[in-house]
């Protein structure tokens, strides 16, 4: 049995795919608007006595294992210096509506994900002579100037291996995956950091000693078939070889 008689998706219609993720945006706007706060661990949030669950932290907050939907009562046992702010989800809109127009000024192909997030389509902008990477800097430059905000940002030639880029050099960072360096990208990379795999998978892997991608495509294919079925195999594999054909996909706005 060969890998195309298995289904794996090798052959990609090359695409330029940028991810926009905002640095811990609710906490950062409260940063910008209070910058007291800036060297302070900070979570925005409901408050304990009503069973209150954490919406995000800034980067101080997670150093003490601070997260987002993290019970508050139990973010407290963890940081008792927290500071915690209620959200104000009307400022948020204002700065987003803000960074969704930047988005736009460089394609109508964006697929808004939340109100700090989003894929941007620039296969066919010819803005910066094309280029998704000289693209993704002036977007990160032009959220700054208009809102004082950072953002990290991926460039790839697709949705997944984009999105994967965004988060490796979080605060503030701009990472870019070629199809020449995808294999080699991929194989150092903790499988914690590929979308969709969680806590519970996570520990399934590590009792079979799986830790890094490599772990899972060092493997015959017939191996991770055995191991976690026809579907989720294939789909663990090539996500793990930064494989996917998935398309940006614009938001229809409905007509009133």
């Amino acid at each position: 049995m060969n890998n195309n008689d298995l289904g794996l998706k090798f052959i990609q219609k090359p695409f330029k795919i940028i991810h926009v993720d905002m640095d811990y945006f609710y906490a950062q706007v409260e940063v910008r608007d209070n910058p007291s706060l800036k060297d302070k661990p900070l979570a925005i949030g409901g408050p304990s006595k009503t069973k209150g669950v954490l919406c995000t932290s800034n980067y101080i907050a997670r150093q003490y294992g601070v997260r987002s939907a993290m019970p508050t009562f139990q973010a407290f046992k963890k940081c008792p210096d927290l500071v915690l702010i209620k959200p104000n989800f009307s400022k948020y809109k204002e700065a987003s509506k803000v960074i969704h127009q930047v988005f736009h000024e460089y394609s109508d192909k964006v697929q808004a994900l939340s109100l700090d997030e989003a894929f941007i389509d620039v296969s066919d902008c010819k803005q910066l002579e094309g280029s998704a990477t000289l693209i993704a800097k002036e977007i990160k430059d032009k959220i700054y100037k208009e809102t004082h905000l950072t953002a990290s940002a991926g460039v790839s030639f697709n949705k997944l291996l984009a999105k994967i880029a965004s988060d490796y050099q979080k605060p503030n960072g701009l990472t870019v995956i070629t199809p020449e360096n995808r294999l080699k990208f991929m194989e150092q990379l903790d499988l914690r950091k590929i979308p969709g795999i969680g806590q519970t998978s996570m520990q399934r892997f590590e009792r079979l000693g799986i830790k890094k991608c490599s772990d899972i495509t060092n493997l015959k294919i017939s191996k991770v078939i055995e191991l976690f079925g026809k579907k989720n195999g294939i789909d663990l594999y090539e996500r793990c070889l930064g494989i996917s054909n998935s398309i940006v996909k614009p938001m229809i706005q409905r007509k009133a």
